[in-house]
C-alpha cells in the first residue's frame, strides 16, 4: 500500500491522525500535498517500516506535528524538503548506513530567500546514527548529539585558508570545506551535517583531527 491509501480528505485537507505504523511495509511513503490539497500528518509514529521503492520523502503542503520516525529501512533516504512544516518530528534509526536529507526544494527554487523554515519548526535528530545533512533550516531548532552531529554556519568560514588546513594534516581534500561548499551551492547559510560513518581508519582520524583545529580556531563550535 501507499502511505497516501491512509489519508482522508476532511475539511479540505488530507489528514492523518493518532495512528501507529509498526512494521508496515509501503509501496511508497510520499508525504506532501495531494492535488494542491495539504496533507496534516499529527500524532504519527512510523516504527520500523519499509518502502519497496525505497521512498520516504517529505514535501511541499506537508505539515508534520508530533511524528516519530524510528528505524526505517535504512536503503531508504529520508528525503525532507524545508517547505514541508515540521513541529516536533523526531528521527531516530540505530542503523550507521541510515541516510537522513534535509534541503531547500523545488518551491525554493523560485524564492530569493532559500532559507525556508516555519515559525513552528522542530526537529530532533539524536538518536540518528546515520548519515546526516540537513541544509536550509534554522539549526538552533534542531536537538542533535553534540559528538555525532555538526552545525555549520557558512559565513564563519569567510577568511579560513582551507588550502594550509589541508597541508597541515596532509589531506588532499577536506570533508569541513565539502560541507561548507554545499551550503553555498544550496544558496543557504546554515546546516547540520555528520562525518560520514563510511570514514574509517586514517581517513577518519584526519577528519576528527581537522575537526579540532577548526574548534580551535572557532570555527565550530560544537
Amino acid at each position: 500500500m501507499r502511505f497516501t491509501d491512509f489519508l482522508e480528505l476532511s475539511d479540505n485537507v488530507y489528514q492523518l491522525q493518532d495512528y501507529r505504523f509498526v512494521e508496515q511495509e509501503f509501496s511508497t511513503c510520499v508525504l506532501a500535498a495531494q492535488g494542491g490539497i495539504g496533507a496534516y500528518i499529527h500524532n504519527v509514529e512510523f516504527i520500523r517500516c519499509a518502502s519497496t521503492l525505497n521512498s520516504f520523502w517529505v514535501g511541499w503542503g506537508a505539515n508534520l506535528e508530533n511524528v516519530l520516525i524510528e528505524d526505517f529501512d535504512s536503503k531508504t533516504v529520508i528525503d525532507i524538503e524545508t517547505e514541508a512544516c515540521l513541529n516536533g518530528v523526531w528521527i531516530a534509526s540505530k542503523d550507521p548506513s541510515a541516510e537522513l536529507s534535509v534541503k531547500p526544494g523545488i518551491i525554493s527554487e523560485r524564492q530569493e530567500n532559500r532559507e525556508y523554515a516555519h515559525e513552528a519548526f522542530s526537529m530532533d535528530i539524536t538518536n540518528f546514527h546515520g548519515n546526516v545533512s540537513i541544509e536550509g533550516v534554522d539549526v538552533e531548532r534542531v536537538s542533535i548529539d553534540l559528538g555525532r552531529h555538526f552545525k555549520i554556519y557558512r559565513d564563519s568560514f569567510i577568511d579560513i585558508d582551507w588550502k594550509n588546513y589541508c597541508q597541515h594534516i596532509d589531506i588532499n581534500r577536506s570533508i569541513w570545506k565539502i560541507f561548507v561548499d554545499s551550503l553555498r551551492n544550496s544558496g543557504v547559510s546554515r546546516g547540520v551535517f555528520s562525518i560520514p560513518n563510511s570514514f574509517a581508519g586514517e581517513k577518519l582520524t584526519l577528519a576528527r583531527k581537522e575537526l579540532d583545529l577548526l574548534r580551535r580556531d572557532g570555527y565550530i563550535s560544537n
